[in-house]
């Protein structure tokens, strides 16, 4: 058997096989370049190749992907539970009323009732600007929406039916006490409740999502994801925050508050119960020490009439006329010594120690009971939570996001709505990580929102929509938005011709005057272009008016 090393065109070969490029391995590998002699096993060339390839494949994999992690501070876990634990009202229409939820609560049920479906849950994830929120809190993107994503396996379309009913059905369950819930329906809880619903089933992305109303534009939005190919448009964007260990850990409280409580209410029963034998046992003796002190009365009274008491004895001082007593021993008082009568007073007993207790200082049940509803404060958990960044570089995305950079990957992969978020970062002082390249970014957005959105009406929906859903309480901010990006539209549109172009430029323009108009604003005309057209009988030359000369109204017409 002949023995040989690798040839370095055979290890090029299994590396190109195993995704990597002859240079990378020439640089990497000094003696890629040793020639032809022997081998030690016989195993073709190429494959030695492709092993050797592909663990390094799977080296740079692995360490590319611990990039793209990175675990929160406790700050940060403590933004985290913020979050989670605030309440986020649900508004219905018409007469139904305001669903009061917190988000690990509906995560909690969501997810609990999807596995009792058998619908697999991987994973569930905070994403979003909410995330970025809980990473940098002053970081110049508006928090609104609260974007929860489930990862669950969607191999058939009918698990999205599945997944709608349990999620209408588990908002029947947030409704407050006293709603008779057995003649709402399913449907009658999404037109009620529901803002939007999206079904998507294709080749490579297979998802849906679930927008519950929020009537300042907080929206509660449970996404399940099985596939999707882009998760986020730029770096800023590109958090996803995994809460299974938060979720864990609520769960671990709650059940030790549910021992705790049980332990109060086993403690409590056996305080009644033990109250109750004492008493018991007080009217038992209480009922024979009186027969006995009727007897001894009895007995006195014979005894002390046939007696003869001496006239030294001083007057007696009982007790008041008003106790019950007095009148009893009132008969007996030129009879009885007076230190028979002066007896002290003796405090209480508690019916569970037996002890004296002063009654000034017993308390109040009520007062004992207000302090007892006053909790602690919540501890925050203390678990380790992981953040992903789906750009891929966690620190760097980090980065973008702490000095309001613009930057992404791939970005002919983003969907047509990406340049609206774009221009939303530009007005929130966003600047651009590459002056280079974001022309090219730019072009990129503008022929893919014509592409998703090519009739003007479908793009002034859009522009509506998105102006409603991300600019509550910012109104003023709208003319600005609206301006940015019609320069960028003006500025960087290559794909459309000039009247089209044009459309979309007046559009945006009157969406712009608009909304100064309902803010009651003059607008500064410096950057604003009309244009006139003319009305029909203008183009009429006979037509002859006193203003406007011949001339200048043919040129005004072309």
């Amino acid at each position: 058997m002949t023995l040989y090393y690798p040839s370095e065109n055979s290890l090029a070969s299994g590396l190109r096989g195993a995704g990597l490029s002859d240079l990378y391995w020439r640089k990497k590998n000094p003696w890629a370049s040793v020639k032809a002699h022997s081998i030690v096993y016989s195993i073709s060339e190429a494959h030695i190749g492709e092993h050797i390839g592909q663990a390094i494949l799977q080296n740079m994999t692995e360490l590319r992907d611990d990039r793209r992690f990175h675990n929160l501070t406790q700050e940060q876990v403590e933004t985290l539970d913020q979050v989670l634990t605030e309440v986020i009202p649900i508004h219905g229409r018409g007469n139904f009323p305001t669903l009061e939820i917190k988000p690990k609560d509906i995560i909690h049920v969501v997810r609990e009732r999807l596995v009792s479906k058998s619908i697999k849950v991987r994973d569930v994830r905070l994403n979003g600007s909410t995330a970025s929120h809980v990473l940098v809190k002053e970081n110049g993107t508006s928090y609104k929406d609260l974007d929860i994503i489930f990862g669950v396996e969607l191999p058939k379309q009918e698990d999205f039916q599945i997944i709608k009913e349990v999620v209408l059905g588990c908002l029947l369950d947030f409704l407050p006490r006293g709603v008779n819930k057995d003649k709402i329906t399913a449907l009658t809880m999404k037109e009620a409740y529901v803002q939007k619903m999206v079904k998507v089933f294709t080749e490579h992305d297979r998802w849906s999502l679930i927008s519950l109303s929020n009537n300042s534009g907080k929206n509660v939005e449970l996404k399940f994801v099985s596939s999707l190919r882009r998760q986020f448009e730029f770096s800023v964007d590109s958090f996803q925050i995994i809460l299974d260990t938060m979720l864990e850990s609520y769960l671990e409280a709650e059940r030790r508050e549910a021992a705790q409580r049980r332990e109060k209410e086993q403690d409590i029963s056996l305080i009644q119960s033990t109250d109750s034998q004492m008493g018991l046992l007080s009217e038992q003796t209480t009922s024979a020490g009186t027969e006995r002190h009727t007897e001894s009365d009895i007995d006195m009274s014979v005894s002390l009439e046939a007696l003869e008491p001496p006239e030294v004895f001083p007057q007696i001082v009982g007790p008041s006329p008003e106790s019950p007593q007095a009148v009893h021993l009132s008969s007996l008082s030129s009879n009885i010594p007076s230190t028979l009568l002066s007896l002290d007073p003796q405090p209480p007993i508690t019916p569970e120690l037996g002890i004296p207790v002063d009654p000034t200082q017993i308390s109040n049940p009520s007062d004992s009971e207000a302090k007892e509803t006053l909790s602690p404060p919540r501890e925050v958990p203390s678990v380790t939570v992981v953040a992903e960044s789906m750009y891929g570089d966690f620190e760097q995305a980090m980065d973008h996001l702490r000095y309001r950079l613009i930057a992404t990957r791939n970005p002919e992969e983003i969907r047509g709505g990406g340049l609206l978020k774009y221009s939303n970062l530009l007005v929130r002082d966003f600047k651009p990580a590459s002056e280079t390249e974001i022309k090219t970014l730019e072009r990129y957005m503008c022929s893919r929102f014509f592409i998703d959105f090519p009739d003007v009406n479908e793009q002034q929906r859009k522009i509506e929509s998105y102006l409603r859903n991300h600019f509550i309480g910012e109104e003023k901010s709208k003319y600005d938005y609206l301006m940015t990006l019609r320069r960028v539209i003006n500025e960087s549109t290559v794909c459309l011709m000039g009247h089209e172009r044009r459309q979309t430029l007046n559009m945006i323009t009157i969406l712009a005057l608009k909304v100064l108009g309902e803010q009651n604003i003059i607008p500064n005309t410096n950057n604003v272009t009309c244009y006139y057209q003319p009305a029909p009988y203008m183009a009429d030359h006979n037509f002859s008016n006193y203003y406007i000369a011949n001339g200048q109204i043919h040129d005004r017409g072309q």
